[in-house]
């Protein structure tokens, strides 16, 4: 019966490799006619297979192959090998057949960056060029490629299923921002090369929680909203990133710490040496004589540890994930101000946390750092799709509602 199967996928492999060679031309920039029903030619692999993945507990299977080698979801698709064969397999279960080996590359928004003669472009994981080899720099990000070289910067839009090109030979330097903005010649414009700078104001960061922090001639720090109007005017010497949680810390010109909201009320202020840098609604962080503890409202501490830099843990749900640098990782629970283990890495994701232990193995856990997964070697989740490399093959698993 296995025997059957193989010949009729490779049947099915055969007629596609027949047909793609007949169309050729169509790899050539624009040269796709009727892509919808061109993409179709791409799923005769076939979709059901004999095979029980292992089970994992909270996730079932996304569909029931063991393959040679997998890639996390890249947008609708994730490259998959199957006995040799490059696949393409989509977020509803089908497979196309991959026109190009995507090992080793770097994928991004269905899109890869392809070199030739020394120069780059980029292709869609289906084979198709998007924008042919000319750049010695190019970025991807959502429906916008830009392309530097010497003298010249090109930016493309996708418009439909085709990418144009909205503005050639740029007399500066392109760097993709967003997906509606650039950095332009210094200046953090819209597509249309629209400034979205405050006038008279220097970005210093990125926009975080809708507000990006802005300098005044690099003396004293505000904040701009999305739009690029001052949302809290320039009267600070310091001022921190605002975080998802709506709160960011800011030093006065007294040299005192705050937390504010977006509206710029404060929210904590310096007490007993003890210096607010952080809330995220339920935690605080405050720094004292140059370590930072992780506190409630009171700054009480949570954790019997003191720590050396501020960016290097988060709290979820109570869970506070430690991740130094170049030092081992590590969970506590704060309600129980309880030390789980240590790691190498720990990252959150979609409620879950996917932990590499000392010795390169990896696990999974739930949000009440239950082991879902142990002894795999590798591990990706998206919050909607799970990898697991495990027992020498890859498989996918789909999270339970």
């Amino acid at each position: 019966m296995r025997r059957r199967w193989i010949n009729i996928r490779r049947l099915a492999y055969c007629v596609c490799v027949i047909f793609c060679a007949s169309c050729a031309n169509f790899s050539e920039a624009g040269g796709v006619e009727n892509y919808a029903e061109w993409l179709k030619e791409f799923t005769a692999f076939p979709k059901t297979l004999a095979y029980e993945p292992p089970e994992i507990e909270g996730f079932t299977p996304f569909v029931r192959y063991g393959f040679d080698f997998a890639t996390p979801f890249f947008g609708e698709y994730a490259f998959v090998v199957y006995e040799g064969t490059n696949l393409l397999l989509n977020r509803d279960g089908t497979f196309y057949y991959a026109r190009e080996n995507l090992l080793g590359k770097d994928i991004a928004a269905d899109k890869f960056i392809f070199e030739s003669d020394g120069l780059l472009g980029v292709k869609s994981v289906f084979g198709e060029v998007l924008v042919r080899a000319q750049y010695d720099k190019v970025q991807i990000l959502g429906g916008c490629i830009a392309g530097t070289a010497a003298a010249r910067a090109d930016l493309y839009r996708k418009t439909g299923e085709t990418y144009q090109k909205l503005h050639e030979k740029l007399a500066g330097d392109v760097a993709l921002f967003s997906e509606d903005a650039v950095l332009y010649n210094g200046k953090l414009c819209d597509l249309e090369l629209k400034p979205l700078t405050v006038s008279g104001y220097d970005i210093v960061s990125e926009t975080r929680g809708g507000m990006r922090v802005i300098a005044d001639g690099g003396a004293l720090f505000g904040y701009a909203s999305d739009d690029g109007t001052v949302a809290i005017p320039p009267v600070y010497r310091e001022a921190g990133q605002f975080q998802a949680s709506g709160y960011a810390y800011v030093v006065d010109f007294s040299g005192a710490y705050h937390i504010i909201d977006t509206s710029g009320q404060r929210i904590y202020s310096e007490q007993d040496g003890k210096k607010p840098v952080r809330f995220d609604g339920t935690h605080l962080t405050f720094m004292r004589n140059g370590y930072f503890d992780i506190a409630d409202r009171d700054f009480r501490p949570l954790t019997d540890e003191r720590f050396v830099s501020l960016y290097e843990w988060s709290v979820y749900d109570g869970i506070l994930v430690y991740n130094p640098p170049d030092t081992a990782h590590r969970f506590y629970t704060l309600a129980e101000n309880r030390f789980i283990g240590y790691y190498e890495k720990i990252t959150p994701i979609g409620g879950y946390f996917v932990a590499k232990t000392l010795a390169g193995i990896y696990a999974i856990f739930d949000a009440r750092l239950n082991e879902v997964i142990d002894e795999s070697h590798y591990i990706d989740f998206d919050g909607a799709i799970l990898l697991v490399g495990q027992n020498g093959a890859y498989h996918f698993y789909a999270a339970a509602p």
